[in-house]
C-alpha cells in the first residue's frame, strides 16, 4: 500500500511538470482579463435562456455533466459527484468520489447503467445508488481522467497525461488495451471514434518548441494506423485544438493558429485553415498562443480563437463563410457542442453563445459571466442542462415562440 501512494504521488508530481504548459494556458486565459475588475459593455442579445430557467439548483459544479434517462449528473469541486432529477433539479443524492487534491478533471460521461467521472484518474459509479463500482489504477501512465473521450458501445476511450490512449471497458473499468503513442512527456487529449478508427491529437513537451501532432489507431487493439506531426515553424506548435471528425475529415489546430484538415483515412493534409491575422476588436490580440477549439454541424466547422473570435468554414468549398465577433467575451474555452442548426461556443470568462451554424448570427447569449459556464451542456430535445459556478440550470434551447 505504501509503495502504491508513493508511486500515486509521483506520476501526480510528473503530471505537474510536463504538464505545466497544459496549466499555464488555462491560467493566461482566465487571468488576462480580471474577472474581479471585469466590467463588459455587451451589445444586447435577442434572449438569455438563463433569465427564464426550467429550474436551477445552487450548487456549484464544475465541468460538462451528462444526462442518463431523468437524471442529471454533474461534478462538484470539492471530489463529489451529485445526482439531480432532470424534471425538477431535486437532488437525489450527493457524495464523494474518492479522489482528492488537486485535478484536472472536469468531465462526466453517460455510460448506460454506470456514470464516468474523469478527474485525475478514471471512476465509475452506478447511476442508481451512487456507489462506486470501480476505480482505474493503470499498470502504466497517469491522468487518464484528465482527458475522457468518446464511448464505443462497451468502450470508454481516454488519453492520458503520460503518452497513452487507452480504451476500457465501461462496465468495470477494464483495458481492452493501452497504447503508448508519444513520449512519457506528453499530454494525450480528448480521443474520438469513426468507424473503426481512434483519433488523439497530443503535445509532446520533451523539447521546445512544443511538437503537436494527431495519431489514428485501430479501435480493435490500439494498433497505429497513420500519424501527422503539425509542420514546423520555428514556433510553439503544440496541439490547441481537436481532433473533430467528418465523414471524409479528421481536423486539429495548432497553438500557432494554424487548422489542419486531414484525410480520415490516410492523415494526408488536404488543406490549412490560417491564423486569424489583423486588427480585431478583442480583449486578447490576434498573434498570441491560440486556442483552437473546434466543433462540426452538418458542413459547417466552427473554429474558436484566443481572441474570442469564431469563424465558420464551409468543409465543401473551404472557404469562410460567417465570423462571429467575439472578442469583448474574452478568450474561447476549449470545449464547444452542437444542435441542430446551433453551435454551441463556450467562454474562458463564463459566457454561452448559440450561434446559427450556417450564418453565424447570434441566436442567444447569457448574460452574467459569474455563472461560470466553461464547458459544454448535456443536451436533450429542447432543453440544455448547464453546469456552473451558481449551480446547475435546466433551461429551454431556444427561444419560446409568442
Amino acid at each position: 500500500m505504501t509503495h502504491g501512494l508513493l508511486r500515486h504521488r509521483q506520476t501526480r508530481a510528473g503530471w505537474g511538470r510536463h504538464g505545466a504548459a497544459l496549466a499555464v494556458v488555462w491560467v493566461c486565459l482566465f487571468v488576462s482579463v480580471p474577472l474581479a475588475m471585469w466590467q463588459p459593455v455587451l451589445p444586447p442579445v435577442p434572449w438569455n435562456p438563463t433569465d427564464d430557467p426550467l429550474w436551477r439548483t445552487p450548487i456549484e459544479t464544475i465541468g460538462s455533466p451528462a444526462l442518463i434517462g431523468d437524471a442529471v449528473f454533474a461534478l462538484r469541486p470539492d471530489h463529489r459527484l451529485v445526482k439531480l432529477s432532470a424534471a425538477d433539479g431535486s437532488v437525489e443524492w450527493d457524495l464523494p468520489t474518492g479522489e482528492s487534491g488537486s485535478t484536472g478533471g472536469r468531465r462526466v460521461v453517460a455510460a448506460g447503467d454506470v456514470v464516468l467521472v474523469g478527474e485525475f484518474e478514471v471512476a465509475g459509479f452506478d447511476v442508481i445508488t451512487g456507489r462506486r463500482r470501480w476505480q482505474y489504477t493503470p499498470r502504466e501512465g497517469h491522468a487518464f481522467g484528465i482527458f475522457l473521450g468518446d464511448i464505443d458501445r462497451d468502450l470508454i476511450l481516454t488519453g492520458s497525461g503520460s503518452g497513452h490512449l487507452a480504451a476500457l471497458y465501461t462496465a468495470d473499468g477494464r483495458e481492452r488495451w493501452v497504447r503508448a503513442i508519444a513520449s512519457p512527456k506528453s499530454s494525450v487529449y480528448e480521443p474520438r471514434v469513426a468507424g473503426d478508427l481512434v483519433f488523439a491529437a497530443y503535445t509532446d513537451f520533451t523539447n521546445s518548441p512544443l511538437q503537436g501532432g494527431v495519431v489514428a489507431v485501430s479501435l480493435s487493439d490500439g494498433a497505429e494506423r497513420w500519424r501527422f506531426t503539425f509542420p514546423e515553424n520555428g514556433r510553439d506548435n503544440s496541439r490547441a485544438g481537436g481532433p473533430v471528425v467528418t465523414d471524409r475529415y479528421v481536423i486539429a489546430g495548432g497553438n500557432d493558429g494554424r487548422v489542419f484538415v486531414l484525410n480520415r483515412e490516410t492523415g494526408r493534409e488536404e488543406w490549412v485553415i490560417p491564423p486569424l491575422q489583423g486588427p480585431l476588436d478583442s480583449i486578447i490580440p490576434a498573434g498570441s498562443p491560440e486556442n483552437r477549439a473546434l466543433v462540426v454541424n452538418g458542413r459547417t466547422l466552427a473554429v474558436g480563437s484566443v481572441t474570442g473570435y469564431i469563424t465558420g468554414f464551409d468543409l465543401d468549398t473551404r472557404r469562410e463563410i460567417w465570423r462571429f465577433p467575439g472578442g469583448q467575451l474574452g478568450s474561447t474555452a476549449w470545449d464547444f457542442a452542437a444542435m441542430p442548426g446551433t453551435v454551441l461556443i463556450s467562454y474562458m470568462s463564463g459566457f454561452l453563445v448559440a450561434l446559427d451554424s450556417t450564418t453565424g448570427e447570434l441566436l442567444w447569449r447569457t448574460n452574467d459571466y459569474r455563472q461560470g459556464f466553461h464547458w459544454s451542456p448535456a443536451m436533450a430535445p429542447g432543453r440544455l442542462f448547464l453546469a456552473g459556478r451558481e449551480g446547475v440550470w435546466a433551461v429551454r434551447s431556444s427561444r419560446p415562440t409568442p
